[in-house]
């Protein structure tokens, strides 16, 4: 698909602007480590102190704040993961683009012969499935949309967000449910 000068201009502006979002990813994936320790240090410190807890604390009190406990430190885990996979993925990113658009770069693009469908071949084919059907269909997009990679690190970004969230409201909600459940 063909691209005009303002359609060019545009997408270079999208770019600029997702890009300088996902740079967020770095900070919630260094609160997201820190607060899982926070996290699992209360839980240890609650399950190590569990019979103490139960004059004081309901049955139900103490197995709701473990489980909302566990529940945080799931949704953390998974953002933690998703930061660490769109930081690389960036890097990956920013370091490929310019070595593609490096002299060498072009160079190396302009003496490929391969169709663009035998070169997605080749390049998908030491991947297992569904990776490799997964990197078919990402390899698919960005021939027909130029923005396809930046538009799914901004879709993971958002899902790094709400893992995020939902790790913080738990933590949050085991936290409360002491001193509501207190006998």
């Amino acid at each position: 698909m063909s691209h005009g000068p303002a359609e060019v201009a545009a997408d270079a502006f999208k770019r600029f602007v997702w890009r300088g979002t996902l740079e967020i990813c770095e900070s919630m994936e260094r609160f997201a480590t820190w607060s899982l320790a926070g996290v699992g240090a209360t839980a240890a410190l609650l399950v190590a102190n569990v019979s103490g807890l139960q004059g004081v604390v309901s049955d139900l009190g103490i197995k709701l704040c473990l489980l909302l406990l566990a529940l945080s430190l799931l949704a953390g885990a998974i953002s933690k993961q998703l930061g660490a996979a769109l930081m690389a993925g960036l890097n990956n990113l920013r370091n490929s683009e310019g070595a593609l658009q490096s002299p060498v770069g072009q160079a190396t693009m302009d003496a490929i012969t391969l169709s663009g469908a035998e070169l997605r071949d080749q390049i998908v084919a030491p991947y297992w499935w569904p990776l490799s059907s997964q990197m078919k269909k990402a390899f698919d997009r960005g021939a027909t949309d130029p923005l396809a990679t930046d538009k799914r690190f901004v879709q993971l970004f958002c899902f790094q967000l709400y893992w995020l969230w939902a790790h913080t409201a738990a933590a949050i909600g085991a936290l409360l449910v002491v001193p509501f459940t207190l006998d």
